[in-house]
């Protein structure tokens, strides 16, 4: 929860409040005659902020984020194109799932190498 201080605190006690907010990570609110002014958090969480206020201003990023979460919600999750794009392509799985797979091969009971050892 948010320490509030009027403006007045703020002035005398800034130091300690900035120590506050940037070492103890508290939230201050301050007022000016009882209504609240601004706030002073963490600089990290403030860019955070920021960054998270950016995506939703961007139509574009809010439409492909809003299309994620549906497909997570829907379990649908598929690489982006351009990820996809840059991982070669491996083609099918052979039919055959045993096919050029390096375990040994029991022939009469009995396993040997190639080299009749």
């Amino acid at each position: 929860m948010a320490k509030t201080v009027p403006v007045r605190e703020l002035r005398s006690n800034l130091s300690r409040l900035l120590d506050d907010v940037s070492k103890r990570r508290d939230h201050v609110l301050v007022t000016r005659n009882g209504t609240p002014a601004a706030a002073l958090v963490p600089i990290d969480e403030y860019e955070a902020l920021e960054e998270t206020a950016e995506v939703l201003s961007d139509p574009d990023a809010l439409t492909a984020l809003e299309a994620g979460l549906g497909e997570i919600a829907r379990d649908e999750r598929s690489p982006s194109p351009s990820f996809a794009a840059s991982w070669p392509s491996v083609g099918p799985p052979p039919a055959d799932p045993w096919h050029g797979s390096f375990l040994p091969v029991a022939h009469g009971g009995s396993c040997s190498s190639s080299t009749g050892r």
